[in-house]
């Protein structure tokens, strides 16, 4: 959503850290931009369970390209 037209996005770096099981409810993920730049961004996900106790923390890099023309 933030690259615009014309631009893919591909993940090259992922990173989960593991704090405690759910085993019923619903999760909710919450991710924030960290760095938004013009070919990298790093965003960080804190997943929680319906008492609001993280159980996850992820970490994601991505590689912002421009779209390939099409054949």
């Amino acid at each position: 959503m933030s690259v615009g037209p014309g631009r893919v996005v591909v993940g090259i770096e992922l990173n989960a850290s593991y704090h405690r099981a759910a085993r019923h409810g619903t999760i909710t993920a919450i991710c924030r931009n960290i760095h938004l730049g013009a070919t990298l961004s790093s965003h960080e996900i804190e997943l929680t369970d319906d008492n609001a106790r993280l159980l996850c923390t992820v970490r994601l890099r991505c590689l912002v390209r421009n779209r390939p023309p099409a054949s």
